[in-house]
């Protein structure tokens, strides 16, 4: 049976195919690293899902918010690491013990485990050599971080940093960090050491208009940020990525900048509105 990439949004009524979101990461990683940038990211909402599984047997919901996050990020781990050759060495930390746990165990993550890869929590005890912040003995070509960063997990990566030379991949995976994202949930300014690789979101929060909940933010390297606008009739979220992402059938993008947009753009690309509290997915 055939395979495909699926995109699974939470309190989406059905799966959707999401090719292009797949192949959006895929480029803007590649891009991004022939370009020899070596400190990265990568960020989709919370809960998205974004795996090769069979199209017929999409994930099942998971029990809660936090299992739903968890799902998303292990997911999307596995994803980018499978885009880097066999013969690359990659190690996984997650923000998330629960989250590496998971990972460790394989739990509902499709295909076969990478060779020549660790994946760990945050604090595991061990002897530390090569990354002492990231609890990694031994050296590897790419490190991913998975997860939101805490105060905690921003002090870790920017320690690895400033140790790991620029021949060492380092990314983040839904870092949640301003200026990596539209929709930032974390703090800090850490993000503005890295590169958005890929970066896909709702607008930013403070926009209290009709089309608000029609907007999508996202960037793929080389390219801008920009908004766009879900034209047919789906509406929401999930029509906007289906039929305004990358490449917006009728208008194009209704802004576009190098950095990403806020709410004021949000409110100019709309056309005006009031600055609202409106802080959910």
């Amino acid at each position: 049976m055939g395979k495909r990439f699926l995109i699974i949004f939470v309190g989406a009524a059905r799966a959707l195919t999401m090719k292009e979101a797949a192949n959006g990461i895929r480029d803007g990683m590649q891009a991004a690293l022939r370009s020899r940038q070596s400190r990265l990211s990568v960020e989709v909402p919370p809960g998205a899902v974004i795996a090769l599984r069979d199209e017929k047997t999409p994930p099942s919901d998971a029990s809660s918010e936090a299992d739903r996050v968890r799902r998303g990020d292990v997911a999307l781990a596995a994803f980018v690491e499978k885009l880097f050759p066999a013969d690359v060495t990659t190690a996984v930390v997650f923000v998330d013990p629960v989250a590496a746990k998971r990972a460790k165990e394989g739990t509902r993550l499709p295909g076969k485990k990478k060779k020549k890869a660790s994946k760990k929590g945050f604090g595991v005890a061990e002897t530390v050599e090569w990354c002492p912040s990231l609890g990694l003995p031994e050296r590897r070509d790419v490190v991913l971080v998975v997860g939101a960063l805490s105060a905690s997990a921003r002090a870790a990566v920017s320690e690895a940093d400033r140790k790991l030379g620029r021949d060492t991949a380092l990314v983040l995976l839904n870092s949640r960090l301003p200026r990596l994202t539209a929709f930032p949930t974390a703090e800090g300014n850490l993000g503005e050491q890295f590169t958005a690789a890929f970066s896909l979101s709702p607008p930013p929060r403070g926009v209290d208009h009709e089309l608000f909940d029609q907007l999508v933010a996202y960037r793929v390297f080389p390219g801008d940020w920009a908004l766009a606008l879900d034209e047919s009739s789906n509406g929401g979220l999930v029509g906007t990525l289906k039929n305004a992402l990358f490449a917006p059938k009728r208008s194009g993008p209704l802004w576009t900048g190098k950095r990403p947009p806020t709410a004021e753009d949000a409110m100019a690309a709309l056309g005006g509105g009031e600055r609202t509290t409106k802080t959910t997915y």
